[in-house]
């Protein structure tokens, strides 16, 4: 069973536990995929430790990403998410290139994907940028269109945020409904 949080048309965070056995509820396997403008972002059939998704977005999320927004505010969409997949990819001849007022690793600071996030999204492209009273969202799957989707500021962070809360009740309900129906166990 699926359990999303936020609404699919605008941005949403969904995953899916599988039936492992963990033995701590931050350790739960399953699915785990963005919702942006109706559109699934993500490996949908990918089965990894649904924490280190939602850990990665929430580093996305709490970084400050003041300095990278503003040196890339005034590109294309397509151009800004280039900049920063070459800047941070280390393809130096591009670079070189393409100077950007910005050390490559302030760029790290508006890289949602695929940055630390497993599985689930290899494949996949995406940053944010803070524009002042909004956000944007520029998404892609490699070699794909760039895609660009703008909420007020602040709803990528609290999606994460409740995202991450919603996950562990989750999986700390698993868990605790597994210690009473199984011998063995640990308790911890």
């Amino acid at each position: 069973m699926a359990e999303r949080v936020g609404d699919r048309s605008v941005f949403a965070i969904e995953f899916e536990v599988s039936d492992y056995q963990p033995r701590t509820w931050n350790e739960c396997w399953g699915r785990l995929w963005l919702w942006v403008g109706s559109n699934a972002v993500g490996n949908l059939d990918e089965i990894e430790m649904i924490q280190t998704g939602l850990d990665s977005l929430k580093e996305t999320a709490l970084d400050e990403r003041r300095q990278a927004s503003e040196a890339l505010q005034g590109l294309r969409g397509e151009d800004a998410l280039d900049a920063v997949m070459k800047a941070r990819y280390d393809e130096e001849e591009w670079r070189a290139a393409h100077p950007l007022p910005v050390l490559d690793e302030c760029l790290a600071s508006v890289e949602v994907l695929p940055r630390l996030t497993g599985p689930f999204f290899d494949g996949w492209e995406a940053i944010l940028l803070d524009c002042g009273e909004s956000e944007r969202l520029l998404y892609r799957r490699e070699g794909a269109e760039t895609l660009e989707a703008v909420w007020p500021t602040g709803t990528f962070a609290g999606i994460v945020s409740d995202s991450n809360a919603a996950f562990e009740s989750y999986a700390r309900e698993i868990i605790k409904t597994m210690r009473k129906t199984s011998v063995g166990l640990p308790k911890s």
